[in-house]
């Protein structure tokens, strides 16, 4: 019978046995009693065998040995308790007989439970056994769909490979971590995938040559192999490999994981380490504070790391905003606290970078101004983290006031000047040009493009090769000043004259980046200096007129006393080269000449009373103020170009006795000799010095002009201040002999200076007021 069948008695077999043992009685009873109604109808012996048989063989069957036995000993008991009669009479025999007979019936029935007791046995065992198979297929079955489920869903790749290598089991992990289907793996060698030499550990490891032992230890130290795709690109994986033996053969269970990601990570975090450790070390450098502080989802904020510099800006140990940063917001101005909240709130709910400038009351530093830098990132729980850099930048404030201040004043300096500013990057080639620039040119402020050649391109032809060589000269370092004056053409086509001045900034290397400067329009100066210079030469040639006349009066006053004094004098020669000179004659002839040279110098002395007509007016005058004055005069009846004049003055000097516009002639026309004289030795550049002091024990007042020139030779210092004496083309030689006789007449003295170790120095002297 097989494990899945089932006959009438398994139920009863299955029962307790108590249950068992009753039913055996029961049914023994139920036959005896059935044998005592029947035995009167069929006779003693052929029922009897039966009724004894059947329920002892039944209860043996159902119930095995104990319930055999109990069945036999209740049908004996049965069989000894029937009547005599029908016993003697059915059976005929003697006592001997019934005894074999009652014999019989207990072996046969004892023999017969025994029999059932072990058949019955042994089906008990074929039952458990039958259970425990069914048991022990059911378990396996689960555990078959288990380490299926196992294997699929593993997140490691799983390998299973015969004693040959050969793959019998390819995981979904494998598939995707090689990029190839169970199907095609399946019956390939290991050593596809996986290359089994030596690892990465010291020496050889067992898990990578387990395959080649043929005890097949196991082992579960992991180590790290080198993998490999379909596609053949390499890649580190850890693998740990296990061996099992069925059926006599060997199976070994590969279990990879891929630790690309792992080993890149462990890189990334020492790299983070070390840059970590890099940042800290430079954040322990830099003037200002490196920083992070997190604002939580409550409201409540901390800074979790400090570099050791926040102590010093805020006068707050770092340790004690860890948890709370609550004693800096406590100490922010109270103008800014709600902007700094605000800029705080605004940056964690657009996650934007937050930049802020704040006051902050230092403990002992007083207010200072600090400026925030930081980046936020937002966090899991809700909370903002900001890593960024503050610094304190009270320093830059203050700079910032006075710079701005500063700008300010020349902003109205520039505007007073009617100064037209422009800035041109070297580098980048950008300009700027200010509005009153363009407005020079009768531009609006956004009609001309900043661009250098709109500069460039509207300076006159005669004027643009001069103007831009001096610029590229002056960029290059060839020339220490850029001072231009040149024509520039307007929107309405006509040109007026730009007087530019400009410098340059220079980097930390002394190479130029930016050229800046100022233009002043000075188109009606020029023409002043034009009409100035048409004067001039009217003047000029009014003088040189005035001294022809001059020249022609006392040419004609001398000419007849030189002649009488020629004619006298031959005379006398003639009578000296006699042998005997008449002495009478001799006298005569040099008295009469004596006479003529009287004459003359009375005619001459007439005529310059009569060019020199009018009385010199004179007054108390502040001779400093007169020397500034003649340099003004000066400078805007010259063009200087590279020249300068220098002054020397003596604070509180006393006031002279003189005329004011006779001195400034005297002072400019020994300021246009020192000009001249410097400009005639070939110099570009020069600086002409005056000075004034008080000259003792004279009580005089000294004034010294000198100049840097070729001097003046010792034959022109003999004749250097006589009437018509020049060593100029178009000079006339009386400046200084007009100069000297000023002074003079004022009571002082001109001279030159005849020790001066270089150029031209001339003296003066005026007398104090009284």
């Amino acid at each position: 019978m097989s494990s899945g069948q089932q006959d009438i008695t398994t139920p009863l077999r299955r029962q307790p046995f108590w249950v068992i043992y009753a039913f055996a009685l029961a049914i023994t009873a139920a036959f005896l009693a059935l044998q005592r109604l029947t035995l009167d109808w069929f006779g003693e012996q052929p029922l009897l065998i039966f009724l004894f048989a059947f329920p002892v063989l039944l209860s043996g069957y159902l119930g095995g040995l104990g319930p055999g036995l109990t069945a036999t000993a209740v049908a004996v008991s049965g069989i000894v308790a029937l009547p005599a009669s029908h016993a003697a009479t059915d059976a005929g025999a003697t006592d001997n007989s019934d005894l074999s007979r009652l014999f019989m019936f207990i072996l046969i029935g004892g023999l017969a439970s025994l029999l059932f007791g072990i058949v019955k046995r042994a089906r008990q065992q074929q039952e458990q056994v039958l259970s425990d198979l069914r048991c022990s297929e059911a378990a396996f079955a689960a555990s078959q769909k288990l380490l299926a489920g196992v294997v699929s869903t593993a997140m490691d790749a799983i390998i299973t490979a015969d004693a040959a290598r050969r793959i019998v089991l390819f995981n979904a992990a494998a598939e995707k971590m090689f990029g190839c289907s169970a199907a095609t793996a399946v019956g390939a060698s290991i050593e596809d995938f996986v290359l089994l030499g030596f690892c990465e550990a010291d020496g050889e490891c067992h898990s990578c040559v387990m395959l080649n032992d043929p005890e097949g230890r196991c082992t579960k130290e992991r180590c790290t192999v080198d993998g490999r795709r379909a596609n053949g690109q390499s890649f580190p994986a850890e693998a740990s490999i296990s061996v099992a033996e069925v059926d006599g053969r060997r199976w070994f269970t590969i279990i990879l994981r891929d630790v690309t990601e792992r080993l890149q990570t462990e890189v990334a975090l020492r790299e983070r380490l070390e840059l970590q450790n890099q940042i800290a070390q430079v954040a322990a450098s830099v003037p200002g504070v490196v920083c992070s502080f997190r604002l939580h989802p409550d409201g409540s904020a901390c800074a979790p790391y400090c570099s050791p510099a926040f102590e010093d800006l805020y006068g707050i140990d770092p340790q004690a905003v860890v948890e709370d940063f609550g004693p800096v917001f406590m100490r922010i101005h109270p103008d800014d606290l709600s902007q700094v909240y605000e800029s705080i709130a605004e940056s964690a709910r657009t996650l934007e970078p937050w930049r802020y400038v704040f006051r902050y009351r230092h403990p002992i530093k007083g207010e200072v101004w600090i400026e925030g830098h930081s980046m936020p990132l937002g966090e899991p729980d809700g909370s903002v983290l900001w890593h960024g850099y503050i610094r304190d930048i009270t320093h830059d404030k203050r700079a910032e006031e006075v710079l701005r201040a500063s700008e300010a004043r020349l902003r109205l300096a520039i505007e007073a000047l009617d100064a037209g500013l422009w800035d041109r990057d070297l580098r980048s080639g950008e300009v700027y040009f200010s509005p009153e620039w363009k407005r020079q040119l009768g531009y609006g402020e956004d009609e001309l493009p900043a661009r250098w050649e709109e500069w460039e391109n509207r300076i006159h032809d005669e004027d643009r090769d001069r103007v831009l060589s001096e610029t590229e000269s002056f960029v290059a370092g060839r020339s220490a000043q850029y001072e231009l004056e040149y024509r520039v053409r307007l929107k309405d086509r006509s040109y007026r004259w730009i007087h530019t001045r400009g410098a340059l900034l220079r980097d930390e290397h002394d190479q130029p980046y930016r050229m800046v400067g100022m233009n002043f329009d000075v188109t009606e100066r020029k023409k002043t200096q034009e009409l100035r210079g048409r004067g001039k030469e009217l003047e000029e040639s009014f003088r040189h007129y005035v001294a022809i006349q001059t020249a022609a009066a006392i040419a004609h006053e001398l000419n007849q006393p030189l002649a009488a004094i020629a004619s006298y004098i031959e005379v006398a020669l003639v009578l000296l080269r006699a042998n005997k000179p008449d002495m009478d004659k001799l006298r005569y002839s040099l008295e009469s000449g004596e006479q003529q040279v009287q004459r003359a110098g009375q005619a001459t002395r007439q005529l310059l009373k009569l060019l020199q007509k009018g009385e010199t007016v004179s007054e108390d005058v502040d001779l400093n103020a007169t020397v500034r004055d003649a340099i003004v005069i000066f400078k805007a009846d010259n063009d200087l170009g590279g020249f300068s004049v220098g002054l020397e003055l003596t604070p509180d000097l006393p006031r002279v006795q003189a005329n004011r516009s006779q001195m400034e002639k005297v002072l400019i026309n020994l300021l246009r000799n020192g000009l001249d004289a410097m400009r005639e030795a070939g110099m570009a550049s020069g600086m002409i010095s005056v000075s004034t002091k008080v000259l003792s024990p004279d009580d005089m007042a000294l004034v010294t002009v000198c100049d840097c020139g070729g001097g003046v030779d010792t034959e022109s210092r003999q004749s250097i201040f006589q009437p018509f004496y020049t060593t100029k083309a178009r000079g006339l030689g009386m400046g200084l002999a007009v100069s000297r006789s000023l002074v003079e007449a004022h009571g002082g003295k001109l001279w030159l200076d005849t020790e001066a170790p270089s150029g031209t120095c001339f003296h003066f002297t005026l007398p104090f007021a009284s």
